[in-house]
């Protein structure tokens, strides 16, 4: 069988501390998986992990049958939802997509659109994302994570915390229609009570 993502044996230890010790998991199609650790800063740097943006001191990760090591970044299906991704804030959020849409040059502005309307975001709002609430600019974050026609998708652990509690019923509406639509999920978190009603799997780190 070929996971969408398999991790072998992982350890990494990041300044002193353990993050994950030879940890090993697969992750099948179409599955919502909660990553779970014991503070913040924990989880995060799994998902850092997980993005390809440090590297294991032990074991693979491996994202279907292409490993992250060898590759150096996650394959083109699977998008990345970064909290702190810094948006352009004196831009609209079309125009924003519209920007990081130029780096790969796979989305059109069709598929910036449709993005956008999924997430609830209008593409003709001219409203500057200096403007927008921490909500938009969620929703924002995770239409640029699906606009290339990604179908997996990591969400990052500054996402479901105590600070944003109010937007989590929105963003589990979301990732719930994703589901729906066969998209595979991880989600970090400090706190399983955030993330367990949309997860199908719930893995401690």
């Amino acid at each position: 069988m070929k996971y969408e993502l398999r991790l072998e044996g992982v350890t990494k230890r990041y300044e002193g501390h353990t993050i994950v010790e030879n940890i090993s998991l697969a992750i099948n199609k179409g599955t919502v998986v909660g990553f779970v650790g014991s503070n913040y800063e924990k989880v995060s740097l799994f998902m850092q992990l997980l993005a390809g943006e440090i590297t294991p001191c032990q074991g693979e990760i491996y994202y279907k049958d292409e490993s992250l090591r060898l590759y150096g970044q996650v394959p083109r299906h699977v998008g990345v939802y970064i909290s702190d991704i810094g948006f352009l804030t004196e831009y609209t959020g079309f125009k924003n997509l519209k920007y990081i849409a130029g780096i790969n040059e796979i989305a059109r502005e069709k598929e910036i659109c449709e993005a956008m309307a999924f997430v609830g975001i209008s593409p003709t709002n001219n409203r500057k994302v200096l403007r927008y609430s921490d909500r938009m600019r969620q929703k924002l974050s995770i239409a640029q994570a699906i606009m290339e026609g990604q179908k997996m998708l990591l969400i990052d652990a500054g996402v479901f915390t105590a600070a944003n509690e109010g937007n989590h019923a929105d963003i589990r509406k979301i990732l719930a229609k994703l589901k729906k639509l066969g998209y595979t999920i991880g989600i970090a978190s400090e706190k399983e009570e955030y993330i367990e009603r949309i997860c199908d799997e719930i893995v401690l780190i």
